[in-house]
């Protein structure tokens, strides 16, 4: 096994522990394009950790800057000796475009930059540039280069995702005094901080909280009403889980702290791979 081939391992384990929705769905791709997903989507969640492991902006743009360094490496024809970045200069080497990669880290680099937190279209604008750039590598990989409205696609499947994950994380955002839903949403249901959490102000989070759930039910939507390709699935799929997560919630009178939205048991993942043989969103 040759270097980079060795070093797929941590790519594999990486998704597969951070994102185990994404991870099934990479499972659904042509194996011949699986280790190059998978090293996309490694990239993709390191640099969404990077938040997360940093004490303030400065180191946090310290490694953003490694992360562009590592690109241009690779584009240079000297990919650094690292777990991910020989798999994703393996994956560039057959097809992945890199113009998204970059404009991931450019997203990540402004998200570290602002201090207040993000209104619905910061926050918007946010999911487009970090997994709506995902999203468009993969389907360009897998459709073998750009195709007609790839850019919308990605960006539907992206929102409804990425909204479904910010309502997901919800408790434990507000554990952390983290904001839980966009400030403009907040504020138009007079929520802040401090009443997001007082059981008396519930009736009015769950209220916020369901517009957010109507928003990315509406990409789900956009997407069940495009013509889509069986080969785009694998990259789109993600959005069918973040269906059943926000319909889940919905029926949970949109109870953010319900502990069994936590909860992803193996109807999830038939129903997924249901729509995948079927060859439809």
């Amino acid at each position: 096994m040759n270097e980079i081939g060795a070093r797929l391992e941590p790519c594999d384990a990486i998704v597969r522990r951070h994102d185990p929705d994404r991870y099934f769905c990479v499972l659904l791709a042509p194996g011949t394009l699986r280790d190059a997903l998978l090293a996309l989507h490694a990239f993709e969640l390191e640099l969404a950790r990077i938040p997360e492991r940093v004490s303030e902006p400065m180191m946090g743009a310290i490694r953003l800057q490694w992360w562009r360094e590592a690109l241009e490496g690779i584009a240079a024809g000297r990919p650094r000796r690292h777990e991910i970045v020989l798999p994703l200069a393996r994956a560039i080497g057959e097809g992945l475009d890199p113009a998204p990669l970059h404009r991931m880290i450019d997203a990540w680099d402004e998200a570290m930059a602002r201090e207040d937190a993000a209104d619905m279209a910061v926050t918007e604008r946010h999911i487009a540039g970090t997994r709506g750039q995902a999203n468009l590598a993969a389907l360009r990989l897998l459709q073998g280069g750009p195709s007609e409205g790839d850019e919308a696609l990605a960006d539907h499947a992206a929102q409804a995702s990425g909204l479904a994950a910010l309502l997901r994380e919800g408790a434990r955002r507000a554990s952390e005094g983290r904001p839980v839903l966009p400030r403009d949403i907040a504020q138009r249901h007079g929520l802040d901080m401090g009443s997001m959490l007082d059981p008396r102000g519930a009736a009015r989070m769950a209220t916020a909280t369901a517009e957010v759930v109507s928003v990315a039910l509406g990409h789900v939507e956009a997407l069940r009403r495009a013509a889509l390709s069986r080969r785009a699935l694998p990259a789109l799929l993600p959005a069918a889980f973040a269906e059943a997560d926000a319909r889940g919630l919905s029926r949970r009178g949109n109870d953010l702290f319900d502990p069994s939205l936590q909860h992803r048991g193996i109807g999830r993942q038939l129903r997924v791979l249901f729509r995948a043989l079927r060859g439809r969103f």
